[in-house]
């Protein structure tokens, strides 16, 4: 395929989903193939081509937005656009209980890099969606109902960091930051347990642990959370 048949291949995709997240209230930006409903982003962005195939490798994203504008406030030379970021794939669905769901033969779905859809111009889209959608309904929308306000997204990283095992595979420096600074906009009685945790989990990693001082310094220098 071409760089044209190519981005015509990539707009029949996010057309053959645009029904099902219509229904549910997500606009497309077409632009960079990301679906968006009230700070929640579903990324159907090409992750990767050759001559006979585009490769989507979906994403569940959150945008918190005073957690956002906090970490620019402690971080002004950086910029932060989102509050977590999950791979869509089977890490996620066992944290909702779902261990079994049915993926497409040509599909892989590697533990720690989620589903990547294969997809070449004779590719049955029909297929492609319905286990998409099957995903959604099982884990998708139930993440982002479990995350869609402060204290949700709050609960629902500190429990990765207390309770799974494998939290360092699935969670980045951004979502230990946003949980940081929810803990703090919360002004949560357990903050000074979650810093030590974190301390524990992210020894050595003086870059991360550094930065989650500053927050810290941030809030002390203020003498009170924003979020009231």
């Amino acid at each position: 395929m071409n760089s044209t048949e190519q981005k015509r291949l990539r707009a029949k995709v996010h057309e053959a989903l645009l029904f099902f997240y219509e229904s549910k209230g997500f606009k497309l930006s077409k632009t960079n193939g990301v679906f968006k409903k009230d700070g929640f982003e579903v990324e159907w962005g090409v992750s990767a081509k050759n001559i006979d195939y585009i490769y989507f490798n979906p994403s569940l994203c959150v945008v918190e937005d005073i957690v956002q504008n906090t970490l620019q406030l402690v971080f002004e030379e950086k910029k932060f656009g989102l509050t977590i970021c999950r791979l869509a794939g089977c890490r996620l669905a066992q944290e909702f209980g779902v261990h079994e769901y049915d993926y497409l033969g040509d599909n892989e779905d590697d533990v720690d890099n989620g589903t990547t859809y294969k997809v070449d111009q004779e590719s049955d889209l029909s297929k492609l969606v319905a286990d998409h959608v099957n995903y959604m309904e099982k884990v998708g929308l139930p993440f982002f109902e479990k995350v869609n306000s402060l204290q949700g997204i709050y609960k629902y990283l500190s429990d990765l960091f207390f309770k799974n095992e494998k939290v360092k595979k699935i969670i980045g420096k951004r979502e230990v930051l946003s949980c940081v600074a929810a803990s703090y906009l919360l002004n949560d009685s357990d903050i000074e347990k979650l810093l030590r945790r974190l301390e524990e989990l992210y020894a050595g990693n003086t870059y991360l642990l550094d930065d989650m001082q500053k927050i810290k310094q941030y809030f002390e220098n203020k003498g009170s959370p924003h979020w009231s």
